[in-house]
């Protein structure tokens, strides 16, 4: 079975054209799991890389779930004696990420992770903050700064839109992750905000 069809390229918006979206409200187009179990991989954005290869942002269900990003090249190379590790749910219909029934907590799930709360930090770092790393206010929803590390709540994250180096450190972030690195810092990595913007 094909992975990537070209119906699906159609359906699919490309990376970071749901950027304004709350995750909650962002769209899963696709998903991917593991044949023999305990992986998924839900689609909500991806565009073809320079290099020809398929880049995805999606959550990632496994040992954890987190949000990142995952090539298509890298579901493709998962196999056991020739024989393809990973397919496509056929039966999967778009949804929204807040009304996935899979993604809903179990009633014995102590560990669960609401899928809406993450963005791109490992879990372990990203989901024990529970202050906003700029103003402190306790985090009801947590966003990653495009800037920097920082865990930050909804509000913060919309005064650092209106930051004159946003848009530069967005398009850094993408280059990066277009490049292969999907653990980039940010620009700003290491510094406290507001940044120097000169």
């Amino acid at each position: 079975m094909e992975l990537q069809t070209n119906e699906l390229l159609q359906k699919m918006p490309v990376l970071y054209s749901t950027e304004e979206i709350p995750t909650e409200d962002k769209i899963i187009v696709c998903k991917f799991f593991l044949l023999n179990g305990g992986w998924t991989w839900y689609v909500v954005e991806g565009e073809e890389r320079e290099d020809g290869y398929y880049l995805f942002y999606g959550l990632v269900d496994g040992t954890e779930r987190e949000w990142g990003y995952f090539t298509l090249h890298e579901l493709e190379s998962v196999s056991w004696q020739g024989i393809p590790g990973i397919e496509r749910d056929l039966t999967f219909a778009p949804v929204k990420v807040s009304e996935c029934r899979e993604l809903r907590p179990k009633s014995n799930d102590s560990h669960y992770v609401d899928p809406a709360q993450g963005k791109k930090q490992s879990q372990d770092t990203f989901f024990a903050e529970t202050n906003c790393q700029r103003c402190g206010k306790e985090l009801k929803v947590r966003i990653m700064s495009k800037m920097n590390e920082d865990v930050i709540c909804p509000e913060c994250a919309e005064a650092e839109k209106k930051h004159p180096l946003y848009e530069v450190a967005g398009r850094a972030e993408l280059a990066e992750v277009k490049a292969g690195n999907y653990n980039y810092p940010g620009l700003f990595a290491g510094q406290k905000y507001p940044f120097d913007s000169k």
